[in-house]
């Protein structure tokens, strides 16, 4: 059973409604997009669930909530306090209805490092915790 197979079916046992796995052309289609690829952890859990449903009110024990691929959206369009490195970074879950947002670092080269990173609220002020 893969990862995406297992947080899926963890998900579930919440309670929380899951949206069916996207499709390789919808994949390719966002990295066309925004010129990024996807690590393959990340196409693999996209294949498998897109995110939850009515991510917007929905949230796993955590406070977590998962988008959907066309949800996800570069830090700089969703974020508006300035983030270092905000160009490269594309938020995909949030915590607490975005008190602060998930989002990973995502290239053109698959072999570049996918760093997830969380953005904090404080003061008005993106912050980075590693």
């Amino acid at each position: 059973m893969s990862r995406a197979e297992r947080l899926s079916k963890f998900w579930t046992r919440q309670g929380i409604k899951l949206r069916p796995g996207i499709s390789e052309n919808e994949i390719a289609q966002f990295e066309a997009k925004y010129d990024v690829r996807l690590p393959g952890d990340l196409r693999e859990y996209f294949a498998t669930v897109n995110g939850f449903v009515g991510s917007e009110q929905t949230s796993d024990e955590n406070c977590i909530s998962f988008w959907a691929l066309d949800e996800v959206e570069p830090l700089k369009e969703y974020w508006s306090s300035p983030v270092e490195g905000a160009d490269s970074y594309f938020a995909f879950a949030d915590w607490s209805l975005a008190a602060h947002v998930y989002a990973i670092r995502l290239s053109a080269n698959v072999e570049d490092e996918n760093r997830v990173i969380v953005v904090l609220s404080t003061d008005h002020r993106g912050q980075l915790l590693r």
